[in-house]
């Protein structure tokens, strides 16, 4: 119970961690939004 491996990683966030979080979040929107039927109508 003493094992402090990788503890920098998840310890601090750096600024590309949470441009990363950002990016994932905005491209996962994105491909959602076209992959969902119900997003865009039919008449367009």
């Amino acid at each position: 119970m003493h094992e402090q491996r990788g503890h920098g990683r998840a310890r601090a966030n750096p600024w590309w961690a949470t441009l990363l979080v950002y990016a994932l979040g905005g491209v996962l929107a994105l491909v959602a939004g076209r992959m969902l039927p119900w997003q865009k109508d039919d008449g367009s």
